[in-house]
């Protein structure tokens, strides 16, 4: 929406251009687009729809009561209720994203806006007299519906027509050998384009077969979705078949375009996946990282006359093993998935990831010759235990904020992943720092917590030995919220930590409990009171299971909800967690020098 933000505001865009192919007869010009394929797409994704944007709450609410108020005359609808209300917010809405232009030959008119209402909102039937007498009724009302309804459609298409926009077209006639410099230079000038669409061309020379059909047909999704909007391209005609499109040489440009789409696909825990005909970085982020190491603009650049000198389908395969292996050691924690979650949660970045592939990859394999290099077995197993560690430490620590290139050189250049990750008094002095402040600076703000916050990924280290076969888990309060909320509990009336990492166990499908209101322990008391638990032996098996699978001890419960008294159980419970993270990831953590 940026760019039509710009054009909106009558900032520059920046030019489109043009290649005037040669043999064009006098009847018929022939032009190739070489810079500005995303700007017309997005250009022409609004055209077709010029008002998703616009939403409910930018309708004003007393236009909405001036409406429903004269709907009330013409029906024994009551158009003032609240479900009426959002109905005809809903309906009003709906026909504005509907919309195909401001004209009235595109439906753009108060008649058809009034008909739409008469026949959603009222539920009367088209071509009755009801129907007509509504309207003409509902139309004579010229301050209380007319104006007030022609001032929206005006304010709408004022605020989101941009058909008398202009664009620059820069047409280029000289010879085709010179466009990458062309395009090269247009883009160091004024509004840039993504680095990798300059590589596009820059990149045109460099050309190989691809034997990956998955990545083949990533980029032959691209294509299909840019002629399915109406784009003419050259390489459908070149090749017009499967057979031709799997005998085709490809530029560098596609195929690190497809291997990053291919990866996304494939690894989706790793990688968030994009739209099939937009540029994701990952493949040239991670074959720049693997070879050069790092991913900044003087290292990709030198990707053509690196790869040249390589077997494309040899390097690819290591690449693709790397990722595999770095997959395997994440996925115990990653692949966790909470009951109900249908989107993957991303708590890491993609240069995290591409950091861990690339050290992978560059201690087994030579960059320069893709040999495999002498010890590398060790090397692998180093990382093997110290990936995981860093994975997490690295998250909690916040250590990716920002674009992470320069992080990414450093940890591949210092071979940093193959030193010792913190001991275990070391992990106790971290995890410390971590819960103080997201306890104590943040519990005013923090409501409850996101699938993708760190509170989430320490819990799914912390359970990994508990849902290692579980397909789902479900997170349990030990605390009951409702008691939390419930006065005259001090959190009933001030925010505070009652969503945190504290109060919180995972809890396989198979294994919960509905305990309602009530603690784990409050829960087995009136058990044992209706009869349902008899004797104490078998009261002490079940609280222990619960204590256990919990990993909470009964008597660190508050018994009553001050607030003194819960943040003191948030403390202690913590510590139960931080023992049980360190009893099961002891293999990982080294010991601490002795005194």
């Amino acid at each position: 929406m940026a760019l039509i933000d710009s054009i909106k505001m009558g900032y520059p865009i920046g030019s489109l251009l043009m290649y005037k192919v040669e043999g064009s007869d006098g009847n018929k010009e022939t032009y190739k687009l070489i810079d500005g394929l995303q700007r017309t797409q997005s250009l022409r994704n609004y055209a077709s729809h010029p008002n998703q944007s616009f939403s409910k709450s930018d309708l004003p609410g007393d236009l909405m009561s001036i409406v429903a108020s004269q709907l009330n005359f013409l029906s024994d609808v009551d158009c003032l209720s609240k479900r009426s209300m959002n109905l005809l917010r809903d309906v009003i809405v709906k026909w504005i994203w509907d919309g195909q232009g401001f004209q009235e030959a595109d439906g753009w008119s108060i008649n058809s806006l009034t008909n739409t209402i008469i026949l959603k909102v009222l539920g009367l039937e088209e071509d009755t007299y009801e129907f007509y007498k509504a309207g003409k009724e509902l139309l004579a009302k010229k301050t209380l519906y007319r104006e007030p309804i022609l001032e929206l459609l005006d304010a709408i298409k004022m605020e989101s027509d941009i058909t008398g926009a202009e664009v620059p077209i820069l047409i280029y006639t000289g010879a085709s050998s010179e466009l990458p410099t062309v395009f090269s230079l247009l883009n160091s000038q004024g509004t840039s384009l993504t680095r990798y669409e300059i590589y596009a061309a820059k990149w045109l020379d460099h050309r190989q077969p691809i034997d990956n059909p998955n990545i083949i047909d990533a980029i032959w999704k691209k294509y299909a979705e840019l002629e399915k909007h109406g784009f003419d391209l050259d390489v459908s005609t070149e090749a017009p078949n499967e057979q031709s499109r799997r005998n085709r040489n490809y530029t560098l440009f596609e195929y690190l375009f497809g291997l990053g789409q291919h990866l996304s696909h494939d690894y989706p825990r790793l990688f968030k996946s994009v739209e099939v005909d937009k540029p994701s970085s990952v493949g040239f982020n991670l074959m720049s990282a693997c070879l050069e190491g790092g991913v900044v603009d003087k290292d990709m650049r030198k990707l053509p006359e690196r790869i040249r000198g390589l077997q494309l389908q040899t390097l690819e395969k290591y690449l693709l093993e790397s990722t595999d292996f770095v997959n395997s050691l994440l996925m115990p924690i990653l692949s966790m998935q909470r009951k109900g979650q249908t989107k993957t949660p991303y708590i890491h970045g993609e240069m995290q990831i591409i950091s861990m592939i690339a050290s992978a990859f560059r201690v087994r394999y030579n960059q320069n010759n893709l040999s495999e290099l002498a010890g590398w077995q060790e090397s692998r197993d180093t990382l093997a235990t110290n990936l995981p560690m860093y994975f997490l430490y690295d998250i909690l620590r916040e250590s990716w904020r920002g674009s992470g290139d320069s992080n990414l050189h450093d940890i591949i250049s210092n071979q940093l992943y193959l030193t010792s990750p913190p001991t275990q008094s070391g992990w106790m002095y971290e995890l410390d720092a971590w819960f103080d402040y997201n306890v104590n600076k943040r519990k005013h703000t923090k409501r409850y917590i996101k699938d993708d916050y760190s509170e989430h990924l320490l819990l799914r280290y912390i359970y990994a030995q508990k849902l290692k076969i579980a397909e789902t888990y479900l997170v349990e309060y030990i605390v009951p919220a409702s008691q939390l909320l419930a006065p005259p509990s001090f959190y009933s009336k001030n925010k505070g930590p009652i969503n945190t990492i504290g109060n919180f166990a995972l809890v396989a499908e198979e294994d919960h409990t509905d305990m309602g209101d009530q603690t784990f322990v409050e829960y087995l008391n009136r058990r044992q009171g209706t009869g349902a638990i008899r004797g104490p032996g078998r009261y002490y098996d079940e609280l222990k299971q619960y204590q256990n699978l919990l990993i909470c001890s009964a008597d660190i419960l508050p018994s009553e909800l001050t607030q003194e008294s819960f943040e003191r159980f948030l403390r202690q419970r913590f510590k139960l967690l931080k023992s049980e993270f360190i009893r099961v990831w002891r293999d990982h953590i080294p010991t601490d020098p002795q005194t």
